[in-house]
């Protein structure tokens, strides 16, 4: 799933600061965390560019969450953005801003 943590009507502002806890070692190869560096700084010009967020992809008006179309992220590397892959041990735990990109498959971009 690739999505946004934070209400798509707010992207101009800093909004949602979430943790994880790593359960099991996982490495550039394992499912978990991918992120796009930079793609906080450029979800109002995403939406604007696609001519506003999609319906279909908002959680809710009162919710912090948007998933994005299949397609969106490489809008963001277009733009310059890179994907890495979070790498942690057991027990290491993850800070993250309410802006990011997940990959449950294992999929690395």
């Amino acid at each position: 799933m690739k999505d946004i943590d934070q209400n798509p009507r707010r992207v101009d502002r800093f909004e949602l600061y979430q943790g994880i806890a790593n359960l099991a070692p996982n490495g550039p190869d394992d499912g978990g965390l991918c992120v796009l560096k930079g793609s906080h700084l450029l979800h109002q010009a995403h939406f604007d560019a696609i001519g506003g967020f999609r319906e279909t992809g908002d959680a809710g008006e009162k919710e912090n969450g948007y998933t994005l179309a299949e397609g969106d992220d490489e809008w963001y590397k277009q733009q310059g953005c890179e994907a890495v892959k979070i790498c942690a041990g057991k027990g290491d735990l993850i800070r993250e801003s309410c802006f990011r990109f997940t990959s449950h498959r294992g999929t690395n971009w």
